[in-house]
């Protein structure tokens, strides 16, 4: 949760106090933060493995989309041709149009069928306006053209991770709303029983 505070934050350009004490003056004036598509890559569990070089290029290919609130990015059962990394916004995971997960700056879309050949599970759509980076299937192919075993270890992280959760988000926990439901959900994500 504190991931995910942090990521938001982050994205929309608050700065978080200096402790008591600190020496340090600032600018009134604090510039918003542009979160870049080779920031991104750095942030994503998925792409750990990968040399700053590789993450350069892929960052290089990457294509700045602004996307309205309310837009359809990826539909169930598509085989996505693109990886969409969120920058900026609220992008939500609906099966049935049922509300399954909220994904925030730092996670990500389309990796099952780029790196895996394999059908979106969920409906992805804007719940804010949002600002994407799209890495289009070309790319990713182009990087690995040198690099024997990466695209199925990539592959193996997606299937036991899933694509929109290698950012290291904990999965979403269905609830029926009670608080002891909530309690139970807050110990599960903080490692408690």
């Amino acid at each position: 949760m504190i991931d995910l505070v942090y990521r938001h934050c982050n994205a929309n350009g608050l700065v978080f106090a200096r402790p008591l004490g600190t020496q340090v003056f600032q600018d009134s004036e604090i510039a918003v933060p542009k979160t870049s598509a080779l920031a991104l890559l750095r942030s994503i569990a998925l792409f750990s493995d990968l040399s700053e070089g590789e993450r350069e290029q892929l960052s290089a290919g990457a294509v700045e989309k602004k996307i309205a609130a309310g837009e359809e990015l990826l539909a169930k059962g598509s085989v996505s041709g693109r990886i969409l990394l969120i920058g900026e916004g609220v992008v939500l995971l609906r099966d049935q149009g049922e509300i399954v997960a909220r994904l925030a700056p730092g996670d990500m879309l389309g990796a099952r069928g780029v790196l895996a050949g394999q059908p979106e599970s969920h409906q992805a759509l804007t719940l804010t306006p949002a600002t994407l980076y799209e890495i289009e299937k070309a790319t990713f192919d182009n990087l690995v053209t040198g690099r024997a075993g990466l695209v199925e270890d990539l592959a193996r992280r997606v299937e036991h991770h899933g694509s929109q959760n290698v950012s290291g988000s904990p999965l979403p926990i269905k609830s029926d709303g009670t608080r002891a439901d909530l309690v139970h959900a807050i110990r599960t994500m903080l490692g408690g029983n």
